[in-house]
């Protein structure tokens, strides 16, 4: 029986030799490179400034923002301000966009400063060409919460307006339909038919039709009148027009 137990006992102790003790392997850890984004320095932008005068010219005020300058004419009446860049810096893209509207290719950095002086402006004027138009356009592009903005918007439609009217002039002008101050041949210089006078008031206005040996077939000077209307026939040689000018509107 001890015999028994003893083999019992080398038997185990040569399977527990046998067996290698298991070691726990170090945990591996990644190392993630992270990358600061070195943080850019934010762009300098150009400083504006508004030295202004009240409206009886008694008060000088200089402010530092357009919507001070607004609230200031609520008490004070219409200013009469001057915008000037107090600090170098970069353009923003607003800014530049406005100024190539206003003037184009050939505009200048320090251009700027009429373009703020206009935003100042409370006193709208009706624009009367494509140049004061952009101007115009180009300066609310800078100031688009004016309060003034449906009258500003309203000036730059009738700038353009008028613009287009002066080339439909020119082109009817080359086409002998519209004439102003001058002696003209009619078949040659312009063409007979009904021709109205420009604008809703004509004053010292003078015109003549004539016949080929020079002779007034009709006529008339006029001091003071509404649009009218006076008709050259094909048999006339000659019409004369002073101070005033007219349009060709129908044969």
């Amino acid at each position: 029986m001890k015999r028994k137990l003893a083999f019992t006992a080398i038997a185990m102790l040569m399977l527990a030799g046998c067996t290698a003790p298991v070691q726990a392997q170090p945990a591996v850890t990644e190392t993630v490179a992270t990358e600061t984004a070195a943080s850019e320095p934010v762009p300098k932008v150009i400083g504006v400034s508004y030295d202004c005068l009240d409206e009886n010219f008694e008060n000088e005020l200089t402010l530092n923002a357009l919507s001070d300058v607004w609230n200031e004419t609520k008490s004070l009446g219409e200013l009469n301000c001057e915008a000037t860049l107090t600090e170098d810096g970069e353009l923003t893209g607003t800014e530049a966009k406005a100024l190539k509207k206003a003037y184009g290719e050939d505009a200048e950095r320090d251009d700027l400063s009429i373009l703020y002086g206009i935003c100042t402006e409370m006193s709208i004027e009706e624009t009367g060409s494509k140049t004061q138009a952009d101007e115009m356009a180009g300066a609310f592009m800078l100031c688009p919460d004016h309060p003034k903005k449906k009258k500003i918007k309203k000036s730059i439609a009738m700038g353009l307006a008028a613009e287009k009217e002066q080339a439909a002039i020119e082109k009817d002008r080359k086409n002998g339909k519209f004439v102003s101050e001058g002696a003209y041949l009619i078949g040659k210089d312009v063409v007979p038919g009904t021709w109205r006078s420009q604008g809703e008031k004509v004053t010292d206005c003078y015109w003549e039709v004539s016949d080929a040996s020079g002779n007034i077939i009709d006529n008339n000077s006029i001091n003071v009148a509404p649009q009218f209307t006076i008709t050259v026939p094909a048999s006339a040689s000659g019409l004369t027009i002073r101070g005033c000018s007219f349009r060709w509107v129908h044969p």
